[in-house]
């Protein structure tokens, strides 16, 4: 996807399926007492959570920064640029 870089990226916000109840809206068992569930804390017993997010349109490039530090030793900003671009393990 391009995105123009000189507009503001607008955030997306979907509903999704509570992960941690599987859309249930319940979760888990009260020890001692399986027939008795609990609401789910996440999705507050509704079963979907909203998810925002600003869609990916490119790495950003951070100013005042001359060195990455990798492993023990150090890469140029500039090399660590160009290496990541293409694909490359550091």
């Amino acid at each position: 996807m391009l995105v123009n870089p000189w507009l503001k990226p607008k955030c997306i916000t979907v509903e999704a399926e509570c992960p941690e109840c599987q859309a249930t809206g319940i979760w888990g068992t009260i020890e001692g007492q399986e027939h008795i569930a609990r609401i789910c804390d996440r999705c507050k017993g509704k079963g979907v959570i909203i998810i925002s997010y600003i869609p990916f349109a490119g790495r950003k490039k951070r100013k005042k920064i001359t060195h990455v530090k990798i492993g023990r030793g150090y890469l140029k900003y500039d090399e660590f640029l160009y290496w990541t671009r293409r694909g490359k393990k550091l």
